[in-house]
Parts: C-alpha cells; structure tokens; sequence
C-alpha cells in the first residue's frame, strides 16, 4: 500500500482560515500570551513559529521571556488579566515534575495547550465541556 504524504501547511491552512473569519467579527482580537522561561534553543525556535503563525490567524501574541524563577507570578498575573485570552507556556522549564505544577497553574479557561490536570480529567470521564452551559469544549470534537 503506498503511503500518502500530508504537509502540516495543507492541514493547518484550513483551521486558519476558518480562525481568521472568526477572529475578523469580533471587536477585539483575541490576544494570547507565551512565557519562554528557559534557554532551551528549540523552545525559543517554536515560540518565534508561533509567534508568525498566529499572526497569520489574525491574533494578538506577545512574548513574554522571562527567569524561570518569575514564571509563577507571571502565570498568576496572566491568569487575572482579563485582556489575556490565553496563555502558552514553552516547556521544559525545569524538566522535571516542576513542569506539571506549571501546567496546572494555568487557568484551564486559558490553557492553549489544554495541559492542565482539568483536562486530564475530562478526557477520562468523556466530559466534553468546562462549562455546565455546554458552550466551552474541554475535548475536541
């Protein structure tokens, strides 16, 4: 059986296009935050990727570098600013079970990266939704 190629660009211009439509009728730009708190050169790689490819869907990304040792604040603050739509954080931080403890500190209502124990959780027990509403889906889809 011969196997079929499937570029990322093909796959990810779909969800893209249909982000930026949505995006384009709102009144605000959603705006997302990325926390790079390491000196890994690869991590620093793909939040310069994302950084491009969310502009490209019309959304607000700022990069935040900052020592691993201010995360915690930083992830507070994040978390109670009503502009920040969502948050990413670019592991390892620590690379050990630190990391976890920072996946959950991430407000589950804006974890990009759905890493945090609550989705866990969902996933095991099939529930879909954050919300009792049905109106935030914790499992795609």
């Amino acid at each position: 059986m011969p196997c079929k190629v499937v570029l990322a660009a093909e796959v990810a211009s779909n969800y893209t296009s249909e982000i930026k439509s949505e995006v384009s009728q709102k009144d605000t730009r959603p705006k997302l935050v990325g926390f790079l708190a390491n000196d890994d050169p690869y991590a620093e790689k793909y939040a310069q990727s994302s950084s491009k490819h969310l502009a490209e869907a019309g959304l607000d990304f700022e990069l935040r570098q900052i020592p691993r040792e201010e995360l915690e604040a930083a992830l507070k603050d994040a978390n109670e600013d009503p502009s920040v739509s969502g948050i990413l954080v670019y592991y390892p931080v620590y690379g050990d079970d630190r990391d976890q403890k920072l996946q959950d500190m991430v407000d589950p209502t804006k974890d990009v990266e759905g890493l945090n124990v609550v989705y866990n959780g969902k996933l095991y027990s099939n529930d879909r939704y954050l919300d009792d509403e049905k109106t935030r889906k914790a499992i795609l889809p």
